[in-house]
């Protein structure tokens, strides 16, 4: 027969049995938990960069090639380029060869408005610029794609 005293001591050590248990799995937890501090403190303290490095930025470049009349018409200091009223001008957009990216279209500022072209890849963009009055051109390289609605494309005439 079984008494009340031997059942109460088996709860009592099953009790002491279940916070053995929890109090090493916690003791366990907080050993792995200081390991990993102490590797991570380590690792932070002792971290080199051997050799040099050196992170670069994509550029994006054109080559601009305007002409008048087979004349070929050269930059001013600030990069624009002088057009004269009443005249026809080719313009061709290249991708630079110096370019490290690939993709980029070009902005031109024609009379203070700013027209765009369709992506200048590893073609080129041939157009047209009739100006109305004595005016400066400015071509400006953009990196990445354009979302302008309309954009310069082969042929195209601006005024």
């Amino acid at each position: 027969m079984v008494t009340r005293d031997s059942q109460t001591k088996s709860v009592e050590k099953l009790t002491d049995k279940a916070f053995s248990r929890f109090f090493l799995t916690s003791l366990l937890a907080l050993l792995v938990a200081l390991g990993a501090l102490a590797s991570t403190t380590y690792a932070w303290y002792t971290n080199s960069i051997s050799g040099s490095s050196t992170l670069t930025a994509a550029f994006y470049d054109i080559s601009v090639s305007l002409e008048e009349a087979g004349t070929a018409v050269t930059a001013q200091e600030d990069g624009s380029y002088h057009l004269t009223a009443g005249e026809s001008y080719t313009v061709t957009l290249k991708r630079s060869s110096h370019a490290t990216a690939e993709k980029g279209y070009s902005e031109i500022v024609l009379s203070g408005v700013s027209h765009f072209t369709e992506q200048i890849n590893d073609g080129q963009i041939t157009f047209n610029i009739e100006p109305t009055t004595d005016t400066d051109v400015f071509f400006i390289p953009q990196l990445g794609t354009c979302t302008a609605e309309e954009k310069i494309a082969n042929g195209v005439i601006l005024h």
